[in-house]
């Protein structure tokens, strides 16, 4: 790999300062390195566990602030307040990131079949019992889209029985309420209702904000297994503010775009899922959901009204099956993946196109873990898909155009329980991409279609876990042909340059270092230092650097638990520099590096738990994302002050 003496050292300095003493934790209950509910890590993949007690601790008021500071994990935010926010695993540039990295919630798809972001929005934190980051490709296991990584937000089941209510202000007339109920009907039956509501002015003027997200389930349990249904509605009013020019920047970073001064979107979204597992065997388990999500926007962008609507189905059962060898437990799963999605764009105005799109996927997978020896086991598996595309773009194919295909992958690892406390693995997982809707909509003149994206990840790694320490290190690289992205000097379909396009060969190398230690009872550190090359290996851009993705990325945060009821938690956040997103001559202005600070302070006695949570401390300047010197400037200091109690 393309790192230096000297970029190691740094790491393992890093590292060193960070693992010093964790007290030794239970095996935390996983669902993603097998998609069942697993207590042991045997899969050759490193997954991060981030808890409720992490999120409580960080004191994080949406989604996006607790990824910001994860390993392996960059983002593209729009406006500082999650309401526009993209993950990027693996070093995906801002405009295809959203693409290559799979975000789930309790193991549904959040990612679009356009090129639109999944919508964090639609998640309440205080809904979220777990999330679960899967380092790395995933596309034996996970399918289209699962390149860079796959992050599943686990969400609060109806088994616990609790009812809380919490209340919090902050800055830009910011204003918050949740509450929660959980309980018990009978024996077999419980029940679980969230609400959550927002309005704020957010940092950018033009920029209010007006959230309200209802969720509701219900679980049946049984001899044998259990069923369970939910229904949620997300409605969102969002104004935005656009980019500013450097010198706008300059002037007034609040400041909204002058020439659209009337750009909004409104959202309303309602999602239904029903899912069961049931034990058909003593050794054999049925897990299947059927899920619809459906989103409903109007609006105004860049002057011009709109209305766009999605609509997903999803059915993902899988038979789950473990049995007793000489070495250990074997477990094998085999399933089907489908999902039908339905698309709609309408504009008011004729020069830009109106789209009536369908696209479906389904894969057949199958993944077995296999023990070899009482310490050694080996993970095989394959994915069949299918993806049918047919498009009616009033520009480009105003008489429909159809595009189909179908992509074969396939997975092999291993993983060493060398001692209790270290545990050594490597892997290779094969991942695809098929091209979004409205991707296949703006290429270049003559391309009709553009090929599945397809790629390798070999990774290989180590995690160190003893009664004072925890540590990990994960080495990585992924080589991509045919990537997908939008090339802002390719030939357009119109006027103007700019289309959508496969990439020649793409690489990316890295390495992801975390440690965390618990110095005493009341005082613990934890780190994480990660490096990305990320670099175009074909093609006239051969040796540049694929834009929006910076090389190095830290974080380090540090808890106190001063008192039983007062904590302290501090967090220092380190991004380098990056060119600017879809510059791929690397010839523009580069955002230069930045590192933001935030605080948490937690006051928690009897039913009673209240704090203040500040960002951006020490009230950083710096670009949250730009492309094509337009910029969106990210927040300074600012704070949420909480209250909530639970009954």
């Amino acid at each position: 790999m393309s790192l230096t003496s000297k970029k190691i050292t740094i790491s393992s300095l890093l590292v060193f300062i960070s693992v010093a003493a964790l007290a030794e934790e239970p095996a935390p209950i996983i669902v993603s390195a097998t998609r069942s509910l697993q207590s042991e890590v045997t899969t050759p993949a490193s997954i991060t566990i981030i808890s409720r007690e992490d999120i409580e601790l960080s004191g994080a008021r949406h989604i996006s602030e607790v990824l910001r500071t994860q390993a392996g994990v960059q983002l593209r935010d729009l406006y500082g307040d999650g309401s526009r926010t993209t993950i990027s695993m693996r070093g995906f540039s801002g405009g295809n990131a959203a693409a290559n990295s799979l975000v789930l919630v309790d193991g549904r798809r959040l990612n679009n079949a356009d090129l639109a972001g999944p919508a964090l929005n639609s998640i309440s934190l205080k809904d979220v019992e777990r999330i679960e980051i899967i380092q790395g490709s995933a596309g034996t296991l996970f399918g289209d889209q699962a390149v860079g990584g796959v992050i599943n937000i686990i969400t609060s089941t109806s088994e616990e029985q609790r009812a809380d209510v919490e209340a919090g202000i902050g800055s830009y007339n910011k204003k918050r309420v949740n509450a929660q109920l959980a309980n018990a009907i009978t024996d077999n039956v419980s029940y679980r209702v969230s609400v959550e509501a927002l309005n704020s002015d957010n940092y950018r003027e033009h920029n209010e904000q007006e959230y309200v997200n209802g969720f509701a389930r219900l679980d049946y349990k049984q001899d044998k297994g259990k069923w369970f249904f939910e229904l949620q509605s997300v409605d969102e009013e969002l104004e935005l503010p656009g980019a500013l020019t450097a010198a706008e920047v300059e002037a007034d970073p609040r400041q909204a775009n002058p020439f659209f001064p009337d750009d909004f979107n409104k959202t309303q979204t309602n999602i239904a899922r029903v899912g069961v597992r049931q034990r058909i065997t003593p050794n054999m388990q049925l897990e299947a959901e059927l899920s619809q999500r459906k989103e409903d926007i109007d609006g105004i962008g860049f002057a011009t009204a709109f209305s766009q609507e999605r609509q997903s189905q999803g059915f993902t059962p899988r038979l789950v099956t473990n049995w007793s060898t000489a070495q250990g437990e074997a477990l094998l799963t085999v399933g089907l993946d489908y999902e039908d999605n339905d698309y709609i764009y309408d504009s008011s105005v004729a020069f830009i196109s109106d789209v009536n799109a369908t696209q479906q996927n389904w894969a057949l997978y199958t993944q077995l873990v296999y023990p070899l020896t009482e310490t050694l086991s080996t993970t095989i598996g394959a994915r069949y898909a299918e993806v049918e595309n047919h498009i009616v773009d009033s520009t480009a194919f105003p008489a429909g155009f159809d595009k189909n295909d179908d992509i074969q992958v396939g997975e092999i690892g291993l993983s060493w329980q060398y001692t209790n406390q270290l545990r050594l693995f490597t892997r290779l997982d094969e991942n695809y991409r098929f091209a979004k809707i409205d991707e296949q909509t703006y290429t270049s003149p003559g391309v009709q279609g553009l090929e599945t994206q397809t790629g390798t990840s070999y990774e290989v790694g180590a995690e160190w876990r003893a009664s004072n320490y925890s540590a990990k290190v994960l080495a990585y690289r992924l080589d991509l042909d045919n990537e997908i992205d939008f090339d802002s000097t390719a030939p357009g379909p119109g006027a103007f340059p700019g289309a959508n396009i496969n990439l020649p060969p793409t690489r990316r190398e890295g390495v992801i270092i975390e440690g965390k230690t618990r110095l005493n009872d009341k005082l613990s550190l934890s780190g994480q230092v990660t490096y990305i090359d990320a670099t175009i290996t074909g093609g006239s851009f051969t040796g540049n650097t694929i834009p929006f993705v910076a090389e190095h990325e830290a974080t380090l945060s540090l808890s106190y638990k001063q008192t039983p009821s007062l904590s302290w938690y501090v967090e220092g956040h380190y991004i380098g520099e990056r060119y600017q997103d879809s510059d791929y001559d690397n010839s523009l202005n580069k955002l230069p590096g930045f590192t933001v600070f935030n605080l948490h302070l937690q006051y928690a006695a009897s039913s009673w738990n209240s704090g203040i949570r500040v960002n951006n401390i020490f009230d950083k300047a710096y670009v949250g994302y730009a492309t094509f010197d337009s910029y969106y400037p990210a927040p300074g200091i600012n704070a949420e002050l909480y209250a909530a109690y639970r009954f």
